[in-house]
C-alpha cells in the first residue's frame, strides 16, 4: 500500500494464530486522505506562482519562489521546460491570463506553451512584468490532471553552472466569467459539484468493499463509480445510484494495484460523498529479522559512499571485489531491494539518519542543512544512555550540514584537492575510528556505542592505493584521472577505453574499502565485541557508467543509483544468511534499530521497522535537487515511476523492473494507473507530509562553501 494509504492504515486485530499460512489485519482506508494536495485545491482563481501556496500546482522546472529586481514575487523557469499541475473536473473552453516577464533575456523572449504536450501556441515576453491571454481549448484538456508546459527554449546549462534565469512568472489567473467545477472537503466528506470526478488510487485489500453516504443529490445529477487495474483494460462500472448508502464489493480485484473514480454527472448542486472509504484485510509479510531484540547492544553503522549493490560479489558480481564484504554477508541479513531516497549523498544520509524522506528532513539542495527539530538516530541513541562517535570522510555530512548532532564525539576528516584521490581513504578512516573504539573499550566497557563511519571510497576520481590500484586493470596505464573533469562534462566524449578504465578503477576501490571493513570486523572480534554488537553495512547511493549516457550520480533517479547493499549482523538473531527480497528502504533503518534495541522511537518517523510484522511494504520514494530542478521516483510492486524534467522527451517514465531491470523500455503511455498511483504517492510526501508544509528558513552559501563543494565536483 501506497504512503498515504499506510497512514490510513488502522490495525484493527490480527488473524487467529492458527491462521499462519496467510496473515492479516483489517484495514479502513480513507479515500478522501489519498486525494493530491492540488487536486483538493482545484483551480482557484489565481495561482501566485511566487508564494508557498503556489506548491501543489509547481511540477517540474520551477525555481523555489523568489523576487525579480523590481520586487515582483515569482517562480522562475529554470529547465528547459517548466510544468503546472491543473485539475479540471470537465472539459470547456477556458482562457488563463498568464503573468510573466523575461527581466533576464533579450529585448523579446518567446514562451512556448503546451497543454498534455499539445501546442496551445505562444506569448511573447519582455523584460517589464505584462499579461497574456491564453486560449485553452476544450478538446485538448483531460478530466482530472491537466500539464500545462512552459518552455523557453533550450537553455540547458553547462554540467556544474547554474543555469541563467530569463523568464518570471507571476501568477496565472482565470477572468471572472470563467466558472471553473471545483472539488472540495466539507466537514464530513467531499463534495463534487456536478459534472466533477475524484479518482483515487490503492491497492485493493482483501476482502475490499467501497463504501459512502451520497447526500444533496438533485433530480439532475446521477453518481457513479468505476474501478481500473493496473494490468487492465477499459474502467469497469461498479455502481449508478441517486443517493443514500452506497457499497459495493471489491472481491474480484484484491491484491492489484487500481484507479477508484467517483464521479458525479449531469447538473445541480454540489454532491456530498460521506466518508468514502474501502474496507478489507491487509495481508501481512514477516521477514527474517521478525522477533529479533539485542537490548542495549552496540551499534557500528559503516556507510559506504557511492557503492552500487550490483558491483558486489554477495549481489551476483562476476568479479572478486568483495570477499570480506561477502563472508560478512554470509553469516548475516542481505537485503536485496534497498532504495536509497536519493541519488547524492547529503539527503541519501539524511533520511538513514532520520527515518524521514528528503522532503520531511530538509536536506535536499547544496544549500541545505538537516531540520534542526528532528531527532536524529544519533540522539536517540544518546538520550538512552549510549556513547555516540563518528568519522566521516565526505563534507556532505560534515557538522557545517546538521550530522553532528547527537554525537558526544564527531570527526570530519577533510578532503585535500592536491592529492590524486581527493578523499581521505578508508585505511585512514580505519586508523581513526578504531583508535576511538580501543580508547573506549579501555575506558567504559559496560557503556554501549553507537559508532558511525563513512568511507568515501569509492567515489569519484576513482584512485585506489597499491596494492589494489591493478587489480582489475586490463589497460596498461590509467588516463581517466587527468580527464575526469572533462568526462563528467561531456560523456559523449568517453572513448572504449575511457569507459573500461573508469569500471576497471572502481572496482579496484570497492576492493581497497573491502579490505578496510574486513579490517574493522577483525578488531571487533580480537576486541571481544562481536556477541554484543550489531553491524550494519549499507550504502548512500550508487553510480552511473553511462548506463543511462551519464557519469557519478546525483542527477538521475535509475536504479544503477538507488539500488544499494543493505547487510546487517544482529548476534544470535534468526535469519543469519538470509537474503531477503521485500522492498525496503533507507528510511527503515532508523526505527528498525531503534526497535532492535528497545530504544523508545520518536514519534512521526516515515520509515517502519523490519523487525515485526507489518503490512505490505508501501514502495520507496526517491529525489534528487542536483542540479536545476528536483527529479523524483516511486518504486513499488517492480515497477518505478519517474518525473524527470531532464529527459525532454519523456518527463514521465514507467519502468517493469521485473522483466526490465536495466530500465530501457518506458512504459509510461501504457501505464495510466500506476504513473496516477506514483503521482499521488510523491505528492503525498512532497507536499503533503507534515514535514514538508513546515516553513523552510532561506538557505545560501558563502562564497568559501560554494567553491568548496565545487571544487568537490558538487554544483548546484
Amino acid at each position: 500500500m501506497g504512503k498515504c494509504v499506510a497512514r490510513a492504515l488502522v490495525l484493527l486485530a490480527t488473524v487467529l494464530s492458527g491462521c499462519r499460512s496467510e496473515p492479516s489485519a483489517v484495514v479502513d482506508i480513507n479515500l478522501i486522505e489519498l486525494i493530491r494536495p492540488e487536486v483538493l485545491t482545484g483551480v482557484p482563481a489565481t495561482i501566485d506562482l511566487g508564494t508557498p501556496g503556489a506548491a501543489p500546482f509547481l511540477s517540474l522546472g520551477w525555481s523555489e519562489p523568489d523576487r525579480t529586481p523590481a520586487g515582483e514575487t515569482v517562480a522562475w523557469l529554470v529547465g528547459p521546460n517548466a510544468d503546472l499541475r491543473l485539475t479540471f473536473d470537465s472539459s470547456a473552453d477556458r482562457t488563463m491570463i498568464i503573468r510573466a516577464a523575461a527581466p533576464g533575456g533579450r529585448r523579446q523572449t518567446v514562451l512556448q506553451l503546451r497543454l498534455n504536450q499539445r501546442p496551445l501556441g505562444s506569448v511573447e515576453l519582455t523584460p517589464q512584468m505584462s499579461e497574456h491571454a491564453v486560449k485553452l481549448p476544450a478538446r485538448l484538456q483531460g478530466h482530472g490532471e491537466n500539464i500545462l508546459t512552459l518552455a523557453a527554449g533550450s537553455r540547458r546549462a553547462p554540467a556544474g553552472r547554474e543555469p541563467k534565469r530569463v523568464v518570471a512568472v507571476d501568477s496565472i489567473r482565470w477572468p471572472s466569467e470563467e466558472k471553473i467545477p471545483r472539488i472540495s472537503l466539507e466537514k464530513d466528506g467531499l463534495s463534487l459539484l456536478p459534472p466533477a470526478e475524484s479518482r483515487f488510487y490503492l491497492r485493493v485489500p482483501d476482502e475490499a468493499k467501497l463504501a459512502f453516504t451520497a447526500t444533496n443529490v438533485s433530480p439532475e445529477a446521477k453518481l457513479s463509480a468505476h474501478i481500473r487495474v493496473a494490468d487492465g483494460g477499459e474502467p469497469a462500472l461498479l455502481l449508478r445510484a441517486e443517493g443514500g448508502p452506497q457499497a459495493v464489493d471489491l472481491y474480484a480485484f484484491a491484491g492489484q494495484l487500481a484507479e477508484i473514480r467517483l464521479a458525479s454527472d449531469g447538473s445541480g448542486p454540489p454532491v456530498l460523498l460521506q466518508h468514502p472509504h474501502v474496507s478489507g484485510r491487509a495481508r501481512l509479510e514477516d521477514v527474517p529479522l521478525a522477533g529479533a531484540t539485542a537490548p542495549r547492544a552496540n551499534v557500528v553503522l559503516y556507510i559506504v559512499d557511492t557503492l552500487r549493490a550490483d558491483h558486489l560479489g554477495c549481489y551476483g558480481y562476476a568479479r572478486p571485489t568483495s570477499p570480506r564484504i561477502d563472508a560478512f554477508a554470509a553469516g548475516a541479513t542481505l537485503f536485496e531491494s534497498m532504495i536509497a531516497q536519493s541519488s547524492w549523498t547529503r539527503p541519501a544520509v539524511g533520511s538513514l539518519m532520520t527515518g524521514l524522506n528528503p522532503p520531511s528532513h530538509w536536506a535536499v539542495s547544496l544549500r541545505d542543512s538537516l531540520r534542526p527539530d528532528v531527532p536524529t538516530l544519533a540522539q536517540s541513541l544518546q538520550s538512552s544512555g549510549y556513547r555516540t562517535a563518528a568519522f566521516v570522510t565526505n563534507y556532505n555530512v560534515s557538522n557545517r550540514w546538521g550530522f553532528d548532532r547527537g554525537f558526544d564525539d564527531f570527526r570530519y576528516l577533510p578532503e585535500d584537492e592536491r592529492s590524486a584521490n581527493v578523499h581521505s581513504g578508508a585505511d585512514v578512516l580505519n586508523r581513526e575510528a578504531l583508535d576511538w573504539l580501543r580508547r573506549h573499550r579501555a575506558s567504559k566497557p559496560s557503556q554501549p556505542f553507537l559508532l558511525w563511519m563513512h568511507a568515501t571510497d569509492p567515489h569519484a576520481p576513482y584512485v585506489p592505493p597499491e596494492p589494489f590500484a591493478g587489480r582489475f586493470r586490463r589497460l596498461a596505464s590509467p588516463t581517466h584521472v587527468a580527464k575526469m573533469g572533462e568526462l563528467r562534462d561531456h560523456p559523449d566524449r568517453i572513448t572504449a577505453d575511457d569507459a573500461v578504465q573508469l569500471v576497471d578503477s572502481y572496482d579496484a576501490e570497492i576492493a581497497f574499502v573491502d579490505h578496510a571493513f574486513g579490517e574493522l570486523l577483525s578488531e571487533i572480534e580480537s576486541l571481544g565485541l562481536a556477541d554484543d554488537t550489531v553491524i550494519v553495512l549499507i550504502a548512500d547511493h550508487g553510480e552511473e557508467f553511462l548506463d543511462h549516457g551519464g557519469l557519478e550520480h546525483g542527477r538521475t533517479l535509475y536504479h544503477e543509483q538507488l539500488n544499494v547493499p543493505f547487510i546487517m549482523r544482529v548476534p544470535r538473531a534468526p535469519g543469519a544468511g538470509a537474503r531477503v527480497s521485500t522492498l525496503v528502504r533507507q528510511i527503515d533503518l532508523m526505527p528498525t534499530l531503534l526497535q532492535l534495541l528497545a530504544v523508545p522511537t520518536p514519534p512521526g518517523l516515515e520509515g517502519r521497522s523490519l523487525i515485526e510484522t507489518s503490512p505490505h511494504a508501501e514502495g520507496a520514494f526517491a529525489q534528487t535537487s542536483l542540479g536545476y530542478r528536483e527529479t523524483r521516483a516511486f518504486v513499488s510492486d517492480g515497477w518505478k515511476m519517474i518525473e524527470d524534467d531532464r529527459n525532454d522527451r519523456h518527463p514521465r517514465q514507467a519502468y517493469d523492473l521485473v522483466r526490465d531491470p536495466k530500465e530501457k523500455d518506458d512504459r509510461a503511455p501504457s501505464q495510466s494507473v500506476r504513473l496516477g498511483y506514483a503521482r499521488q504517492e510523491i505528492a503525498a510526501i512532497a507536499v503533503g507530509a507534515p514535514g514538508s508544509r513546515l516553513p523552510k528558513p532561506a538557505a545560501t552559501l558563502d562564497a568559501a562553501t560554494e567553491e568548496r563543494l565545487r571544487s568537490l565536483g558538487y554544483a548546484d
